[in-house]
């Protein structure tokens, strides 16, 4: 009994342990940012989702078209930039300082933190305004398995931000 006892202590405090480690990796990377103005794909593994590659499937989520909400007519590029950093701060998102503006697109990087260890999530908004769509990408930094976290995130984010610009 007395085996099994510490048998399971050392398990649990193995799992603890290892989990802190993620989060500390977690905290030495930072967003991946553009590559040929779009966003980076998604790696294969499930903690993943981004709006820019419709053909991998299982990471793809809709991005916002501001002409199908019949959003854009009324409103300036400043309008949704405003917009979209008003929307990531409000959900607990922390912008990053360094905002790369590209001719093709408007780019924001934003970090969120799970409450319980720390780990980082890595969310990035590309604003097209030529084509007036919203692409995100959300991604945990550590780890396999996010639970669906970003997808949902993503989800609460479009919605925050489609129902402001109205």
């Amino acid at each position: 009994m007395k085996l099994l006892l510490t048998l399971a202590v050392v398990v649990i405090s193995a799992i603890i342990i290892y989990f802190f480690v993620l989060s500390y990796l977690s905290k030495q990377s930072s967003p991946l940012g553009l590559v040929d103005a779009k966003l980076t794909v998604c790696i294969q593994k499930p903690n993943c989702v981004c709006s820019e590659y419709p053909e991998d499937t299982s990471h793809f989520i809709e991005p916002v078209d501001l002409n199908v909400q019949g959003l854009r007519s009324h409103l300036s590029s400043m309008d949704v930039i405003l917009t979209i950093k008003e929307a990531i701060t409000d959900a607990g998102g922390k912008l990053q300082e360094n905002q790369a503006l590209h001719s093709e697109a408007l780019y924001f990087a934003a970090t969120f933190h799970s409450s319980l260890f720390g780990f980082i999530d890595d969310l990035e908004v590309r604003f097209d305004p030529k084509n007036n769509l919203l692409h995100f990408r959300s991604a945990s930094r550590a780890g396999y398995s996010d639970f669906g976290v970003n997808r949902k995130r993503v989800m609460q984010l479009s919605d925050a931000i489609v129902r402001r610009l109205q």
